[in-house]
This record gives structure tokens, C-alpha cells and sequence, in this order.
């Protein structure tokens, strides 16, 4: 189980410590954060483990969470339009507040400008929504005892922050003008909501609300709770230095307090680090050869009195300057902490330094340590959460929590590191799964790099010999028990702790198992790390961060797509291909992209990189290469990869003098489709290669290096769609991306005639959207239309087209996460079977609201009709004789992800894999989503077919839910093929990691548990000792009876 990665760039959903309880009673401490999956979640910071975790809808993003003693509220929806309370040690939900309607809430591309924010009272809520709209929260029940709405709030001001003091509540926002931002103050009676004050502070340099801080000074309870703060000022950044006003009931306070430029500035940024409330606040200052900061700050105190900041320390500059992060805590009693952690990327080194303001009477002090840290493995430092202990006067012991640039959250108290969640697997960006080589002497003496002579041969075979009793006691075991791995048994890979993920099982039980059950799952994740995960226990076994090589931890690497470019059965060390665009800063200042290919080792994650182009890539193309031209020694494998680049020309890996020989041979065969035109009218273009011909050197210089080789290509068709349509979505194939070809190639009917396939492993299936007026009412809105197409790719001709409602196209209808098209519609194709669920949400009144699954097979005509579809040529006039069946049923839930079972040959029948809306892998027979099943009483020929009577609503059987009791909030789906004909390998990946194997057809090819091997070979022996015992009787008569003859 995951959470996601932690955001880290917002104030309001940083991650941060949480204790319930106080100084007197034993207290419970949490880690608390909002990740990039829109999960809240609550972390047992000791272990690691999920205490609880809460994922909202898309359509319902987090905007802030705060905690308060045992109570945690979240703020979501746009412009803050729901508002939850929960118990911060359970997650429990103990209320729900709607405040407006999420489709007209306020959205900011600025997270800090979104105008939300939370704000406790001793029990209350005080919160602001839309940027203009505060309301009093009653804690227990969420009811609105008061609210109050800017009179101008169409104007340009945006209220940003909520504070609360004994005296008055205050919120602070920025207004727009033409001069720059103004500060703007407004006060309030905290009981009654009525406005007592308002004040705008003029300011040109201020950036937005991460330019100033509201500082606030409070007591501690003798219990360890903490009181309201009696006092509060607002500090800001203007002109490099900081300026403080103090805060009253009738803001009559005027400017209080300037820190010194000359002496203690210039600074670049203001940070409260979640310790303002506390009065604390660090400036961080500009380094002394350059405007950006050097990682020196200044850390200041609002006087208890509110009439003054007092500088109490600094930190002093870092060598490497970009990789510094500030944070702050507050222990069990109160008191405040602030630190700073630094990296040094090239001594992969951390060192962490703490400042304990309370310490030797007040006058504060500074701990700190260091500890090993590998930025080219972890990535950067991005976060910092920390909690201190006061262990005895002049002890403080620490443990924080880092979050990094690839998505790792590592726990270390004091310089030891505890444990690591690994979150980038739940963004996956590319995936490939790779079957181990079998077990042998020579795969051993490979993988090992070990060679022998003869004579250690031998030795090595009289050694092994001690082990011969064992085996053959373990052979008669198994022959007289039928104890074998029975892959029939559930054995769904899944952790409660991602953590327990990381740890590594080695390579030495790298083989293949009897079954081929045992594989390896390659995932690249968009963190910039990959990761090789043995599929049988979900243990991580290796993995590896993109870029390590490179000091530069700014690059940033967008996987693309994944190859498998050699298998098990064409060398020892199966590898896959990533293709990889990279983005760099140039000297100039300027970003860069780069496409790459990079070369990955299955089983131990070694890796090679390879430069393919300049700039980004339109298309990956997997190549078929024929037999004749495979070569393991010139180092060509069944597949080339193909890169586009926005030229329209492909390159290819490999790309040496061999490999480019071959692929000139073929490279008239090889075909592609990209997206083009404006986003208004996008289009499908078809395109084809021309024979590359090397260019003759231009110039006479010896050392002239030819142009990298590269094939252009020339359209042969395009399809343009109605104006306005936009292709949502476009899925391949399944057949083309297996390269299993079909088991049979028609289907046998009841009166012994064949309806056969239309075998075409080109198919595309495009989901586009559009907006159609009615024809009968001109001046209503436009309404969404989704249009759902089977295409040739390599013809550029459509083989069926239909029209489905939109899921979205009016507020009735559900908000499905996910996707932000109104078009939810999920797809699968494989073989000659098409598959798509959507919502109907009865906009017309014709039928009843619900999901829809649609069930497609293409036919070559009527029975018997035959014109051999797999084996005609693009341009055959037969190619577009389709004849399509299709049925349509009710589905009883949201769909997450479609596909279909895969088998190594294909002849199992195939089930249709989904995650259905109440987060479960369920299975569903091939035979109900048969579009031939006949609406009346079944005939005998129909029972022959083995038909089921059509049932307009498809039967929800919990018995096929694969994932058993597990609750997965997951979103992909991947199917491979095992040895077993049978079994098929189902991995459901999003936010968790579930693995399990099913058997469509049914376990023909293993035997069952029950089955009692015992009594079988019990009773060959018996009947082999009767022959033994009967043969001389038999034959003794046999030879008796010839006297009487």
C-alpha cells in the first residue's frame, strides 16, 4: 500500500508531525500528508507503515489540512468547496461541509493564490473559501454559526491567510493594482463575524503570499496545550528587507519594526516553516557572489509584545548551494525548533544542524550531524519534517523525514536511517514484464561470469554428487505425494508496508520456476527511477535512478515507453529498452530536450545510455525483424525500436552498421500513425519510410563525423475528424502488442457452419469528443458527444464507428476520477474482440441512467464467407469486408481499467479483467459478454455453441472478484502469459501493487490439489504385481491346455 508522493512546494499541504495527547499524558505521534494521488494520509512515523489514508475524487482536489489536538480538517474542491473533519489517530470522518458548488469554485493556476485557508478556535473552524468567504465552523457538528463575503469580491483582491489571536480574528489576502500587490488586512469579531476593521498596506515588490508571514505569540498551558496567541504581527519582504506591523482589533498599528539591510540583509525569501505561530520566521539572505541564495539565513522572533523582531541566530552558507531545506517543529511541550539540512552531492554526505530557541535560558542553541546520504540513488532533498526531543538540558535528539526528488520518503533519527517508502511506483509511467531463463549449469556460468576447464568440470560433477541421495528422496516424495507448487492456490503479491518493498532478495533465485509464474516486472516510474520487481513474493530486487551518473540533480527524465528488446530465450540477460526524453539547463539559462534510449538488464538493473536525437519524440514504434535477419552474434533481436522525432523522421536502436543494414532491407514495411493539426482539428495521419541513403560528406575535413543514420517518411493517408473533435484517447491492439497470434481463426456455429475472424492486428481503437448543438433548439448550449472508432492504421479506414453519450454532459450525470474529459470511457481490443464501458445518463429519456458495456466481435461476413483478412494486402478492396455483432449490457459499476487475459498460446478462452468502482479486480467469463447470446429460449443448436440466453444486466459474481478481500486503489491493468496454457498473470497498479493469476479456462493443464496421486500410484503398483503374480499362472494353463489338442 501507497500513499503517493508528498506535495511539498505548498504551505498548506506540506507534510508534517502531529502528536495527540499532551506533556502529562503519554501522546501518539503521526506523520500527516497530501500526496500527488489526492490521498490524505496519516503515517506511523517509527515504521513507516499507513495508519490510515483517505483518496479523494479528481473532481475533488485537496487544498489545505491542518490538525488541531485530535481533530484533523481537510479543505478540498475548487476554491475550497467541501470541508471534513476527521480524527487524526483513525481517520475516522466525524462530519462533512458543503460550502458552494465545486463547478463555480475559484481556480487559481497559483496554488498560493487559490484563496483557502483554515484556522482553528479552541473547538471551532474558522474558514475561507473562494478567496473572499470566511465562516465559523461549529467543531462538533460543522454547522455555519457565522460567515461574512467581500462586498467587492469580483474585484482583484484574493484573501490568502486566516489567523486567529484572544483579541480578533484576522484575515489577510493581496489586491491587485497597477502600482503591484497591496497588503490587505481585514478584522473581525471572532463570535459574531462582524467586521471591525479594514486597512490596505501599499506595496510594489511583493510576489504573492509567500512574501509575507503572520507571526503570532501564544502560551503553553501547564497540560501542554496551546493557547491562543495574544498577540500577532504581520512581517513581509519588500526591497530585500523585512518590515513588521502589529496587529490589533482596529488595525490603529502602524509600521513597528525594519530590520537593518546594511547589517543584517539583503534577503531573498521569508519562510514561517510551520513555527510563525510561535513567533519564529527565517530569512534567507543572497550569496555573496550571486542573487540567489547561498543556503545562509537568519532566524528572527516577534517580541512577545508584538513590538519588535530580535535576530536569534543564523545559519551559515552551504557548499552546495541549490541543495538546502529549512524546516521547523514544535515539540510534546511546545517549544519551537527550526534546522537546516544540507547535501553534498559529491561527497554523499548530509549534514543536519538544529537550533533549539528555548535552550540555556532562552538564549538558544545548536545541535547537528551528519550522515551518509547518495543524492544519485535518492535524488535531492526536497523536504523536511522534523521532531526534537529534550532529553536533559543540553541534549535535543532529532528525526526527521525527507521527501526527494524521486519520490522516496526516508525516515533518520539522529544520523541513522530507520526506513524508506519508495512512492514513485505509484506513478508508473512505462512497464514491461520479461520471463527469467530457466535453471542450468551454463545459466549459472554465465550470470556468474565463470568459466572452467575440463578437469574443474569434473571435480565440480563429483562435488555435486553428495546431493544425489536428497534429490532422489525428494523425486520419490514428489512422485508418491504430488507435492508440487500448485499454481492454482491464490498467491496475490501484496504488502501492507511499502517499505518491506525495498528490500532486496538478490539474484541468485533469479530462474524460472516449473510453471513460468516466477517473472520479472520492469517499471519506470515519472521520479526518474526504475524499478525490477520479482513477481512472485512483490519484493523489489533492484533499482535504479536515472541520471545517477550525471551531477546535474536539476535534469529531469520523462520515461516514454518500454521495449522488451531480448528475451530469456535468445540470451541469459533478458533487457528491456527505455526511451527517455531529458530536459537540462543549458550554460545559456535555457532548457533543453533531449530523446534517449537506455539499455536495462532485467535481473540487475545494469544499465547503458544512448543518445538518439535532439528534441522530444511524436511516436515509439516497435519493429518485428523476420528471422532470416535475427543474429545474436551481430546483436540483432526479434524487435528494433523506432523513435520519431518532430521531423517525422525515425531513428532506430540498435543503430550500428549492422542493425542499420537490416532495417534498410525492411524499412518499406514499416508503418505509423501520429496525431496532427491544431488542438481544434486534430487528426490521424498514416505514414511510411523511404530508404535511407548515407550523405556524401560535405566538407574535406578528416575528422567530419556523417549524420547519425534515419529514415524519412512520406503520408500515405489521413483522417480528419468533424470540426471541434478532439481525439481523447487511442488504444492498440493487444494482439499487436503481444505478438501472440489467434489459436483459431473462426468460430464453429451450432449447424457446423464457421463465422470467421476478421483478423487484423492494425486495429486502433480512437475515442474522440465533440460539442453538437440540438437541431431543434438552436439557442440551448452544446452538448457533449463522445464518438468511438475501430481504424486500419495501415490503411486509414474506418471498420466501425459509433456514438455514445457523454458521462459528464450535464450535473446529473457522476464525476468519474480519472480523467477531466466529460468522455469516460474505457476500451480493450484484442483478437476480433472490442470492449468499451461508458455512462448513460439518459439525457434524451430514453432507457434508465447507469454503466454500459458494450461487446463487439468483427466477423469477414456470414457463415462460411472467408476472404482470408489476416493475409490480404493494405490495399485489397477485401480488406474493409467487416461484418461487425455487437450487444449491449448493463454493467453494474464504474470501470477503472479494462483488459484481457493473456495465455501463451491463446488458446484458453479469454476473460475480460476490470477494476470496477468498488476498488476490486473482478473477472468476467467471455461467454456473458458474447454479443451472439440469444434473447429467446435457447435451441439446441444454441446449447451445442454453448450460448447463455441473454440477460440484459451482466451477472456481478463475487466469487471472480481476484483481488479477494484486498480493497486496491489502483487504476492500470496488466496481463502476461505464464508456461501453464491455462493461467494468466493480472497486475492492477496505481496506488497499490496487487499481483494474482487467473485461469480462465479452468486449471486443464495442472493437476487439482484433490487429486489423490497416492491412490493412483497405489493402484499401478497394485495392478503391475498382479501381472507378475497372474503372467505364470496364465501362461502354465496356456500350456496345459495344449495336451488336449
Amino acid at each position: 500500500m501507497f500513499i503517493g508522493v508528498p506535495h511539498t512546494s505548498i504551505p498548506a499541504l506540506e507534510p508534517r508531525f502531529h502528536r495527540v495527547g499532551s506533556a502529562t499524558v503519554p501522546a501518539q505521534a503521526v506523520y500527516l500528508a497530501a500526496t500527488n494521488k489526492n490521498v490524505l494520509a496519516a503515517l506511523n512515523p517509527s515504521e513507516g507503515n499507513i495508519v490510515w489514508r483517505r483518496q479523494f475524487e479528481a473532481s475533488d482536489p485537496i487544498v489545505a489540512f491542518k490538525a488541531n489536538q485530535d481533530g484533523l480538517v481537510s479543505l478540498s474542491g475548487n476554491g475550497g468547496a467541501t470541508v471534513r473533519l476527521y480524527e487524526v489517530i483513525n481517520g475516522k470522518l466525524i462530519w462533512e461541509a458543503h460550502l458552494h458548488d465545486a463547478n463555480s469554485g475559484r481556480i487559481s493556476s497559483t496554488p498560493a493564490m487559490a484563496g483557502t485557508a483554515l484556522e482553528f478556535d479552541t473547538v471551532d473552524v474558522y474558514v475561507l473559501s473562494n478567496g473572499h468567504t470566511i465562516r465559523r465552523l461549529a467543531g462538533a457538528t460543522g454547522e455555519t454559526l457565522w460567515g461574512y463575503t467581500l462586498p467587492d469580491m469580483g474585484s482583484s483582491t484574493t484573501l490568502t491567510t486566516l489567523t486567529r489571536t484572544q483579541h480578533g480574528l484576522y484575515a489577510l489576502g493581496l489586491t491587485t493594482n497597477l502600482r503591484g500587490y497591496t497588503l490587505t488586512v481585514l478584522s473581525f469579531d471572532p463570535d459574531t463575524g462582524l467586521l471591525r476593521a479594514r486597512e490596505d498596506l501599499p506595496s510594489t515588490t511583493l510576489a504573492g503570499p509567500q512574501d509575507f508571514v503572520v507571526l503570532k505569540q501564544g502560551t503553553v498551558t501547564p497540560d501542554g496545550k496551546v493557547a491562543l496567541g495574544h498577540t500577532a504581527g504581520l512581517v513581509w519582504l519588500e526591497d530585500g528587507t523585512v518590515k513588521e506591523i502589529f496587529l490589533s482589533p482596529g488595525l490603529e498599528g502602524k509600521f513597528m519594526a525594519r530590520v537593518n539591510v546594511k547589517k543584517h540583509g539583503p534577503y531573498t525569501q521569508i519562510k514561517g516553516l510551520g513555527v510563525e505561530d510561535k513567533g519564529f520566521f527565517l530569512a534567507t539572505l543572497k550569496g555573496k557572489e550571486s542573487e540567489q541564495a547561498d543556503g545562509s539565513a537568519h532566524i528572527y522572533r516577534m517580541e512577545v509584545n508584538g513590538m519588535g523582531l530580535v535576530k536569534m541566530t543564523d545559519f551559515e552558507p552551504s557548499t552546495d548551494k541549490p541543495y538546502v531545506v529549512y524546516s521547523g517543529g514544535i515539540d510534546r511541550k511546545g517549544h519551537s525548533y527550526i534546522s537546516k539540512l544540507a547535501h553534498s552531492s559529491r561527497m554523499k554526505v548530509a549534514s543536519y544542524e538544529v537550533f533549539a530557541p528555548v535552550a540555556v535560558n532562552g538564549r538558544g542553541m545548536s545541535t547537528g550531524f551528519t550522515f551518509e546520504y547518495d543524492a544519485t540513488t535518492h535524488g535531492a532533498m526536497e523536504f523536511a519534517a522534523i521532531d526534537v526531543v529534550n532529553t536533559s538540558e543540553y541534549v535535543y535528539a532529532s528525526r526527521l523525514i525527507i521527501s526527494t526528488s524521486t519520490g522516496i520518503i526516508q525516515q533518520y533519527a539522529q544520523e541513522t536511517h530507520k526506513w524508506s517508502r519508495e512512492e514513485s511506483l505509484t506513478d508508473v509511467r512505462a512497464i514491461a514484464t520479461v520471463d527469467l531463463p530457466e535453471p542450468s549449469v551454463e545459466a549459472h556460468m554465465v550470470y556468474g561470469n565463470l568459466s572452467e576447464s575440463p578437469i574443474e568440470r569434473v571435480l565440480r560433477q563429483m562435488k555435486e554428487l553428495k546431493v544425489l541421495p536428497a534429490f532422489l528422496f525428494r523425486f520419490f516424495q514428489r512422485f508418491a505425494t504430488g507435492r508440487y507448487a500448485n499454481p492454482s492456490s491464490p498467491s496475490a503479491a501484496t504488502s501492507n508496508n511499502a517499505a518491506a518493498m525495498t528490500s532486496n532478495v538478490g539474484t541468485d533465485g533469479l530462474w524460472r520456476d516449473t510453471y513460468g509464474l516466477k517473472k520479472i516486472v520492469v517499471m519506470a516510474t515519472g521520479t526518474g527511477k526504475v524499478f525490477g520487481i520479482e513477481t512472485l513474493k512483490g519484493k523489489v530486487i533492484w533499482s535504479i535512478k536515472l541520471g545517477a551518473g550525471s551531477p546535474d540533480l536539476s535534469m529531469k527524465i520523462k520515461p516514454i515507453r518500454m521495449v522488451v528488446l531480448k528475451t530469456a530465450s535468445e540470451g541469459f540477460h533478458p533487457e528491456v529498452g527505455l526511451v527517455v526524453e531529458v530536459e537540462q539547463m543549458s550554460p545559456t539559462g535555457e532548457w533543453t530536450t533531449t530523446t534517449g534510449m537506455i539499455r536495462i538488464e532485467a535481473t540487475t538493473g545494469a544499465s547503458e545510455s544512448t543518445i538518439m536525437f535532439r528534441g522530444s519524440v511524436l511516436e515509439v514504434v516497435e519493429l518485428d525483424v523476420p528471422v532470416a535477419y535475427q543474429s545474436v552474434n551481430a546483436g540483432i533481436g526479434k524487435k528494433m525500436v523506432g523513435m520519431v522525432d518532430r521531423d517525422q523522421k525515425m531513428h532506430i536502436f540498435p543503430h550500428h552498421e549492422d542493425a542499420v543494414a537490416v532495417f534498410n532491407k525492411i524499412s518499406t514495411q514499416a508503418s505509423f500513425v501520429l496525431h496532427t493539426g491544431p488542438p481544434t482539428q486534430r487528426a490521424l495521419q498514416g505514414l511510411k519510410l523511404s530508404p535511407w541513403v548515407a550523405s556524401e560528406p560535405v566538407t574535406n575535413d578528416p575528422n567530419y563525423v556523417p549524420p547519425a543514420p534515419h529514415w524519412k517518411s512520406h503520408s500515405t493517408w489521413r483522417t480528419s475528424f468533424a470540426p471541434g473533435e478532439n481525439i481523447i484517447d487511442v488504444v492498440r491492439s493487444a494482439t499487436a502488442l503481444t505478438g501472440i497470434p489467434p489459436a483459431s481463426h473462426g468460430r464453429v456455429l451450432g449447424d457446423r457452419t464457421t463465422l470467421y475472424k476478421y483478423e487484423n492486428p492494425h486495429l486502433i481503437a480512437v475515442l474522440t469528443e465533440s460539442h453538437v448543438r440540438e437541431e431543434t433548439s438552436s439557442s440551448s448550449p452544446p452538448r457533449t458527444q463522445c464518438s468511438v472508432y475501430l481504424l486500419d492504421s495501415v490503411k486509414g479506414s474506418f471498420v466501425y464507428s459509433t456514438v455514445i453519450p457523454a458521462a459528464r454532459d450535464s450535473l446529473k450525470g457522476p464525476k468519474v476520477a480519472g480523467s477531466a474529459s466529460a468522455c469516460e470511457v474505457k476500451m480493450s481490443l484484442v483478437e476480433n474482440w472490442f470492449v468499451y464501458h461508458y455512462y448513460d445518463d439518459d439525457a434524451h429519456g430514453i432507457g434508465a441512467r447507469g454503466w454500459r458495456m458494450v461487446s463487439v466481435e468483427l466477423y469477414e461476413g456470414g457463415a462460411n464467407v472467408k476472404t482470408r483478412s489476416g493475409e490480404l494486402a493494405a490495399d485489397s478492396p477485401n480488406r474493409m469486408e467487416v461484418t461487425p455483432i455487437e450487444q449491449t449490457y448493463i454493467f453494474p459499476y464504474d470501470v477503472k481499467a479494462l483488459a484481457v487475459t493473456s495465455t501463451k498460446f491463446g488458446i484458453s478462452s479469454k476473460d475480460l479483467v476490470v477494476i470496477n468502482g468498488k476498488n476490486q479486480v473482478q473477472t468476467y467469463s467471455r461467454r456473458f459478454l458474447d454479443p451472439r447470446r440469444p434473447k429467446g429460449p435457447l435451441t439446441a443448436q444454441d446449447k451445442e455453441e454453448g450460448l447463455v440466453q441473454y440477460d440484459i444486466l451482466l451477472p456481478d459474481d463475487p466469487r471472480r472478484v481476484a483481488s479477494h478481500e484486498y480493497p486496491l486503489l489502483a487504476d492500470s491493468l496488466l496481463t502476461t502469459a505464464t508456461q501453464l496454457e491455462s493461467t494468466s498473470l493480472v497486475l492492477a497498479y496505481g496506488l497499490d501493487l496487487f499481483m494474482t493469476r487467473v485461469a480462465p479456462s479452468g486449471s486443464f493443464d495442472v493437476l487439482s490439489p484433490e487429486f489423490n496421486k497416492i491412490q493412483l500410484v497405489l493402484t499401478v503398483l497394485g495392478l503391475g504385481i498382479a501381472i507378475i503374480i497372474t503372467r505364470p499362472l496364465v501362461k502354465g494353463k496356456i500350456r496345459k491346455g495344449k495336451w488336449y489338442y
